[in-house]
């Protein structure tokens, strides 16, 4: 069945989806996105032709990114899926669904959101200190924002000797595995 408009009912319905996509541009509000294609496939790493259909096809998307370290990152699409690597599809599609125009200037979008992810910088450091009482792994490269990784509940932080004690409140950063292993071993003696 072929419904044909007037000029002035299909101007009355232009006019009308004009409106509310500008709704949603004033707001900052993005209408939710799929996480299926057109095939039944997730999007995988290329999500710019996700917003081809609200802002264009020559449309340039850069995400602003606040990750729960207190440190933002401006990516391009290509950067995206590389620096939220430990997320699934799923994860990034529900970041993106949570996203909000913060500009747009001729065919250049910027979107802003937050993810509870650390920036590469951040993940790429671990922190030994204390939590309740007992040794723990945090991954960070501060205190503040640093996300627990791993509490050693037969290591009670009172049995170690002063020095040690002090150290864990300030907490030990190293930068990898091979440290954090060794570290943990001086502290398990």
């Amino acid at each position: 069945m072929f419904i044909m408009f007037r000029p002035k009912q299909l101007g009355i319905i232009l006019l009308l989806a004009f409106c509310l996509g500008g709704i949603y541009m004033l707001r900052g509000e993005l209408p939710p996105i799929s996480q299926v294609d057109d095939a039944g496939a997730t999007n995988g790493a290329n999500y710019q032709h996700i917003w081809k259909a609200q802002f264009g096809p020559e449309i340039e998307i850069t995400y602003h990114l606040r990750h729960v370290c207190g440190h933002d990152a401006y990516l391009a699409e290509s950067e995206l899926a590389g620096n939220l690597a430990a997320l699934s599809d799923e994860e990034i599609i529900n970041i993106l669904n949570r996203m909000q125009m913060e500009s747009q200037q001729g065919n250049k979008v910027t979107l802003q959101g937050d993810t509870a992810e650390l920036c590469r910088e951040c993940s790429s450091h671990y922190i030994v200190g204390e939590q309740d009482g007992c040794v723990a792994v945090f991954r960070g490269r501060t205190r503040q924002g640093a996300q627990l990784e791993k509490l050693y509940n037969e290591m009670p932080v009172s049995r170690l000797p002063e020095q040690q004690q002090r150290e864990l409140r300030i907490g030990i950063v190293v930068d990898t595995e091979e440290e954090l292993a060794r570290v943990l071993e001086g502290l398990d003696r």
